[in-house]
């Protein structure tokens, strides 16, 4: 999936922490055939279903080239919210999900990290085996759809990302209540901080234009 940028993937790997490491091995090793598994790899769950991303080499070459640790946690936090959607599940062995993440394929981490004012990323169930990466509104009525959920995507290595006013670096319950504060309107605010930080998914979810998934994938 590295392609031209796997020296750079391969030296961020220790720099991870250790949930995104795990999240990654064990996600990418799933092949979505029953029962298959990597020579080299000692895993035992063979549940499933398997994720498959696509414009995933896409993205790790032009994001991964700039910063390939904020690439390699951008991608373990799309798989670990991919699997709060789909669990883990015996019958489902087989069975592989394509997560479509075209929005992200020409972006730098940076630009991932810091969203528009009044916007999140989320990921967007499309059908029974497919979801798509998409832009969330703070200001949509529909925060509480279970067929999306938010992505809390970690800030980038750059400068701006360690400044303390930087979007990067304010959680997503902080930028909850700001979008509270800058329009007057209520976004969960009878819920805790842990709430907000360790379950947002389900206060905050919401699409702009719904994507269709019948163009070419690359």
């Amino acid at each position: 999936m590295a392609q031209g940028n796997s020296k750079l993937l391969f030296s961020a790997w220790e720099g991870l922490p250790n949930d995104d490491r795990r999240v990654l091995g064990e996600e990418l090793a799933r092949t979505g055939c029953e029962g298959q598994k990597f020579v080299c790899d000692a895993m035992k769950d063979f549940r499933g279903p398997a994720f498959l991303v696509y414009y995933g080499p896409a993205f790790l070459q032009k994001a991964g080239l700039l910063d390939p640790l904020g690439a390699l946690r951008i991608l373990a936090e799309i798989l670990r919210k991919a699997r709060t959607m789909w669990p883990l599940m015996s019958s489902w062995a087989g069975a592989t999900v394509v997560i479509r993440i075209d929005l992200l394929k020409a972006e730098t981490v940076q630009a991932c990290s810091e969203p528009m004012p009044g916007e999140a990323w989320c990921l967007e169930r499309v059908s029974e085996r497919s979801c798509a990466v998409a832009r969330a509104n703070l200001r949509s009525p529909w925060m509480f759809d279970s067929s999306r959920c938010l992505l809390d995507f970690p800030g980038s290595e750059g400068a701006s990302a360690n400044r303390p006013d930087s979007p990067a670096s304010v959680s997503v319950a902080a930028r909850l209540q700001e979008e509270e504060l800058r329009t007057g309107r209520a976004v969960g605010t009878d819920r805790s901080q842990a709430e907000l930080d360790g379950g947002v998914d389900a206060i905050l979810a919401s699409l702009s234009p719904r994507i269709s998934g019948g163009d070419a994938l690359e």
